[in-house]
């Protein structure tokens, strides 16, 4: 059976977890869970014939019977049994010709003989409870038997299908709804049982898909009283929202492993790069010491080397040891730049386009900064970052931010293009007033201030040092004045930090 050894409930409190009638083949029994005797000691199931109903009770009956004997029972891990001194049951249709009873007869006597025994330590099973007589008589008989059995004590289980006991369980404390789903579409039971909701019969509905003309199920529900037309309504409204209920969370229960999934793929990721990236930084770090080493061991050559060559005193011997010198440093530089992996410059940078102040970056550092020196003949110029100034060639730069300037091929220039041309190839990107006083720095950069902006230079800085901030405080009053100037902030850590201020204009 594949049993599980339940665990012994000191108190009243059956739970059966997925219990399985243990005669039903595994391959097609629909298990089911079924508690009792925690927040209600009555337990009223309601649903349609041929749904389970008589199925659960003897399921129930049967395990607890087999959990005494010492026997494992079809169920789930966790399931609790409590010790009943009795179980009773009056389940089926027990009609005796011989001593000639009714089917109701038939029941009440066993019931009879229930009432006579049934304490606080029994177990109470009760099969279509007032079924056989006057419907509102055995209703009514019904709950006055499941309200006596709730004084002895005794945990009971009823099945019903007196729309009166649906509404008992629902205003009774101590007693729940449950009830066996039923397919209308199908026409077939589920056989699942869901505690805390009433069944419907679906009399009617069976009948319509069985043939039964509308005009005859039509006028038997206009012949039910106004209550029990609206009760059976909203038991299908709950069903509905339930059934919806279930299936939003089971769709939530689907996203939330997905994105579980996802977040465990992305986190394997994210150590993965990470991983790589320390790798790649060891490995970074490694060439490095061994370029430095490498320099280190090539200038402690070189210095002994000119020693010897500072004692030759031919000219020639001197020059072939300067040239072969000379070879040995273009093959250690040739080397060493090819480790570099620099960013590939799709557009290449035309000399005579550049100008004072354009914006590049440096393709071998990976830094950006402002032309302070157009390029000479061999195409080398002058970076400036922050507070240094970089030599490079143009073809290691790119250019990202290039000022716009009106062309004049062809054209005379005014005297302030020429002027602009002039203040651009002498003005330099920043300028250094420290150890003057106050008057005299901020007469310099002023002046400074106005060529640079005529230049078309977009950045500047002022290195005007820390010391008490007498010039710091002075220089920037004096740019909150300026109407060139669109912002300005203290410099950055690698720029020279509170010695300095960073300058942008408009």
């Amino acid at each position: 059976m594949d049993g599980e050894e339940p665990l012994i409930d000191e108190g009243k409190e059956l739970q059966l977890i997925s219990a399985a009638h243990p005669l039903i083949d595994k391959k097609t029994v629909v298990p089911v869970n079924i508690s009792i005797g925690g927040d209600y000691s009555t337990l009223v199931v309601t649903g349609p014939n041929t749904g389970g109903k008589t199925v659960t009770l003897k399921t129930a009956g049967l395990l607890v019977l087999m959990a005494q004997t010492g026997l494992h029972i079809p169920v789930s891990p966790g399931s609790r049994v409590p010790v009943y001194e009795n179980v009773f049951a009056d389940i089926g249709d027990e009609q005796s010709i011989e001593q000639s009873l009714s089917t109701f007869s038939s029941h009440m006597s066993n019931i009879v003989e229930i009432m006579e025994e049934a304490d606080d330590r029994s177990l109470v099973l009760l099969d279509e409870l007032g079924a056989g007589t006057d419907p509102t008589e055995g209703a009514a008989l019904a709950i006055s038997i499941l309200e006596s059995l709730a004084a002895r004590g005794a945990c009971t289980i009823a099945t019903t299908h007196y729309t009166e006991l649906k509404k008992y369980a629902i205003s009774t404390e101590g007693v729940e709804n449950a009830s066996m789903e039923f397919d209308v579409e199908t026409l077939s039971p589920t056989y699942r049982l869901t505690i805390g909701l009433p069944g419907k019969s679906n009399a009617f509905e069976i009948s319509r898909k069985l043939g039964l003309p509308d005009e005859i199920t039509d006028r038997a529900a206009s012949m039910l009283e106004g209550g029990d037309i609206v009760f059976e309504d909203i038991i299908s409204a709950i069903e509905e929202d339930k059934k919806r209920a279930e299936a939003e969370r089971d769709e939530a229960v689907r996203i939330t492993r997905e994105m579980k999934i996802r977040q465990d793929e992305l986190e394997a990721k994210a150590r993965k790069l990470e991983e790589k990236t320390d790798k790649e930084i060891r490995r970074a770090r490694e060439e490095a010491r061994e370029i430095i080493a490498e320099a280190k061991e090539t200038a402690d050559e070189f210095r002994e080397e000119l020693k010897e060559i500072a004692r030759l005193e031919s000219m020639g011997e001197r020059t072939k040891r300067f040239d072969e010198g000379r070879r040995r440093l273009r093959a250690i530089e040739k080397k060493n730049r090819n480790t570099i992996k620099r960013e590939t410059n799709d557009k290449p940078v035309d000399p005579d386009m550049l100008s004072l102040g354009d914006r590049v970056k440096i393709l071998t550092l990976g830094q950006n900064g402002e032309v302070c020196e157009l390029p000479d003949e061999k195409g080398d110029l002058q970076v400036q970052i922050g507070a240094m100034k970089i030599g490079v060639n143009v073809t290691d730069i790119m250019l990202i931010d290039q000022p716009a300037r009106k062309a004049a091929s062809g054209r005379k220039t005014s005297n302030y293009g020429s002027m602009y041309r002039q203040k651009a190839q002498t003005v330099s990107t920043s300028i250094d007033v420290r150890g003057k006083n106050l008057d005299d720095a901020l007469m310099d950069v002023e002046k400074y201030i106005d060529d640079a902006f005529i230049s078309g230079l977009g950045e500047v800085t002022i290195i005007h040092g820390r010391g008490e901030g007498i010039l710091s405080k002075g220089i920037r009053a004096a740019l909150r004045k300026n109407k060139n100037i669109k912002d300005y902030r203290r410099g950055a850590f690698d720029e020279g930090g509170d010695g300095v201020t960073v300058v942008k204009f408009k």
